[in-house]
């Protein structure tokens, strides 16, 4: 079996296939989960960026890289 995240196997019902983490797969839950709660703790602020972004494109000002 090759080194993959996420294995697949047939099944003879309807849909034919499921899918499951491997255990290289389920190496990643925690940084998946780090991830998310940095969004969540940080959205707000990415909120703002994004509509400071906005009102100075919406000004014409040139902003380059943000």
């Amino acid at each position: 079996m090759r080194a993959t995240p996420v294995s697949r196997r047939r099944r003879a019902s309807p849909g034919g296939a499921g899918y499951e983490l491997t255990p290289l797969g389920r190496t990643l839950l925690e940084p998946i989960a780090m991830a998310v709660r940095w969004a969540e703790k940080h959205m707000g602020d990415v909120l703002d960026a994004r509509e400071a972004y906005d009102c100075r494109q919406g000004a014409g000002q040139d902003v380059g890289l943000v």
